[in-house]
């Protein structure tokens, strides 16, 4: 497995039920929000976020687009809506893991992946992120991992964070692959949220909250990955 520092679907047998959650991570008490739980934890804040600067999406006409679910530049993604990724030590009661499944439509080579992770408020601000490969519709064998520090606050849009890898990763058509956040040793305190698409749109997702990935339906993650048309 290799790894790199950066400074800034697919049918399963069971679903499991899914509560919504509400949540301000910085100021709980802030007027709007709730606090509930669910499996796995979701976040919602019932007023919309401030748009702190429009994402930087690649120019299709430079970078082929292998899986996208992004909006515009300046509604990339829902800031209201997401999922918690978190540390074992950072106060929720045990880690959780979260990871989005895409399929090439044809074969590349993945050269970046953006994803609009935030900082949910709590303990070391940073995540890691992976490509996996998949294996019996769960996240597989980590094809690549980024470690992504100084992340935006969470709610804000439209802040891509950017993971690149200018060797360029085949990935093959019609296989499924998986974008994974997590944390790791370095990051046992950390509370991040990973927004939802803005379409409101549900998908078959993983989460892992110690005991090892289980399947689940809701909202689904934001993200896209870019790269290049294989020879």
């Amino acid at each position: 497995m290799k790894q790199s520092i950066l400074l800034k679907l697919l049918p399963c047998l069971v679903l499991l039920p899914l509560v919504c959650m509400t949540l301000l991570a910085q100021d709980a008490n802030a007027p709007g929000v709730i606090v509930t739980q669910g499996d796995p934890t979701w976040v919602h804040v019932v007023r919309p976020p401030t748009i702190v600067t429009p994402a930087v999406i690649p120019d299709v006409s430079k970078l082929y687009t292998i899986y996208s679910n992004l909006g515009s530049k300046t509604d990339a993604y829902d800031d209201t809506n997401g999922v918690y990724v978190n540390g074992p030590d950072a106060g929720q009661g045990n880690l959780q893991w979260i990871a989005a499944p895409f399929r090439p439509k044809q074969d590349a080579v993945v050269t970046k992946i953006e994803v609009p992770l935030e900082y949910g408020g709590a303990g070391t601000n940073a995540v890691t992120i992976s490509l996996n490969e998949d294996r019996n519709n769960l996240p597989g064998k980590v094809i690549y991992t980024w470690n992504l520090a100084n992340l935006p606050a969470w709610p804000s849009c439209c802040t891509l964070d950017v993971a690149r890898d200018t060797k360029g990763l085949k990935v093959n058509k019609s296989v499924p692959y998986w974008v994974v956040a997590k944390t790791n040793a370095k990051t046992t305190t950390t509370l991040d949220v990973w927004p939802c698409v803005n379409n409101g749109n549900r998908g078959y997702v993983s989460f892992n909250q110690g005991g090892g990935w289980i399947p689940a339906e809701f909202y689904f993650p934001a993200f896209a990955v870019f790269g290049k048309k294989a020879n």
